[in-house]
């Protein structure tokens, strides 16, 4: 059986859905930034922040993306809420956007729960 084009599964949303502009295409890293930095602390923070970006350069600066596997069960879920973000705003988000968003939701709760909350 043959299977069906990519397009007929997945099409891409018109011109006007991907233009989000900078701001916008940041916003939910700048929000997820905001979480970390008050869950974690401004000290904390910055520390993990300096020590990711000693280890990862490329070309004479830090990378500003990292890749991760991520398992099948989370990737529907970005799907799904890049699909309802689409249908609601009528504007394309990206998988790393809806990833923030995802952990800037969850972070604070996470750290409270004793599996996840800092060794004392």
């Amino acid at each position: 059986m043959k299977s069906a084009p990519l397009t007929a599964i997945a099409k891409r949303p018109e011109a006007e859905a991907r233009k989000v502009g900078l701001k916008a295409r940041s916003r939910f890293n700048r929000q997820l930034r905001s979480v970390l930095m008050k869950s974690l602390g401004w000290p904390v923070y910055s520390a993990r922040m300096d020590k990711w970006e000693a280890e990862h350069w490329a070309n004479g600066r830090p990378q500003r993306w990292a890749s991760m596997r991520v398992r099948p069960e989370v990737a529907v879920a970005v799907g799904e809420l890049q699909a309802n973000y689409l249908a609601r705003n009528d504007k394309e988000v990206s998988q790393a956007d809806v990833l923030s968003a995802l952990v800037a939701a969850s972070l604070p709760e996470l750290l409270h729960r004793e599996e996840f909350a800092p060794a004392r």
